[in-house]
């Protein structure tokens, strides 16, 4: 089992004495039930990541308007197809390699998500992600820690992130707003 630290006052996690200011968001890796950075922490609440379930939404909201099924991809070109649809080459934001790999395949998921999030988060010397093994005897998960040196900026700039991410897809959802699947697996059509 590993300690958990503090990357700005080294403070190491005391699950009975508490834990330091500058820890914003924990989450496990969902490997014991819950719902990993879509679930609500244990330890903070997490706060700064409530968006994510607006973005959760936001992907269904997609993935709706592809005339998806659930746990059905588009393949790689049809996921090709709907980048060159949604964004200008070079354009793509940050979130989007990870998301348009999981509708190639049908495997949206909580992972989904994290990816999506650890590559639009703000990271920086102020706001820094680390992780940790953590447990007893029996069982251990693989836990991640968000610290801000500045704790209410750097909420606020996770639920930044977080909310431009949100947009961004809900956008891209109106551009693919017409679209259907058609007969063949990976294509996609505008037609009526």
């Amino acid at each position: 089992m590993e300690m958990a630290h503090c990357p700005f006052c080294g403070a190491s996690l005391d699950w009975g004495a508490g834990i330091c200011e500058h820890l914003i968001a924990d989450y496990g890796d969902g490997s014991d039930g819950d719902r990993g950075i879509m679930g609500d922490g244990n330890r903070t609440g997490n706060e700064a990541l409530a968006g994510l379930a607006g973005v959760e939404a936001a992907v269904q909201a997609l993935v709706g308007e592809l005339g998806l099924e659930e746990a059905e991809g588009l393949g790689s070109e049809g996921a090709s197809e709907v980048q060159g649809l949604l964004f200008e080459a070079g354009q793509e934001p940050a979130w989007w390699p990870d998301l348009k790999e999981d509708l190639e395949t049908g495997g949206i998921g909580d992972g989904t998500f994290e990816r999506m999030f650890e590559a639009a988060a703000p990271w920086g010397q102020d706001l820094q992600a680390t992780s940790a093994l953590l447990g007893g005897p029996m069982t251990t998960t693989s836990v991640s820690f968000i610290w801000a040196r500045e704790p209410e900026a750097g909420k606020h700039s996770l639920q930044e992130a977080i909310g431009a991410m949100e947009a961004g897809i809900y956008a891209a959802a109106v551009e693919a707003k017409g679209w259907r699947r058609e007969v063949a697996p990976g294509t996609l059509s505008t037609a009526p």
